[in-house]
């Protein structure tokens, strides 16, 4: 089932609210995410992964960086 650009963005932003907060979000033929995690662990890292990449089937990962204190910027490419 396709979903609206608006309402894609809003069930994603949902599922990640848990995570922290998500400080940059831009979707084009490059998606950036960046978000001040409540935690960064690796098991909350490969969390995000997973649910940004089930809402963006299209895309495929250009880097995932995390820093020590608390901020992650993940960054896909579309595949078309």
């Amino acid at each position: 089932m396709e979903y609206s650009k608006d309402r894609l963005q809003t069930g994603l932003m949902n599922e990640l609210k848990d995570f922290g907060e998500v400080m940059v979000f831009k979707d084009g033929y490059v998606l950036t995410l960046l978000m001040k995690l409540n935690n960064i662990k690796a098991k909350n890292v490969f969390e995000i992964f997973n649910i940004v990449t089930k809402f963006f089937k299209d895309k495929e990962i250009i880097e995932i960086a995390k820093n020590d204190d608390e901020y992650l910027l993940l960054v896909l490419k579309s595949s078309k």
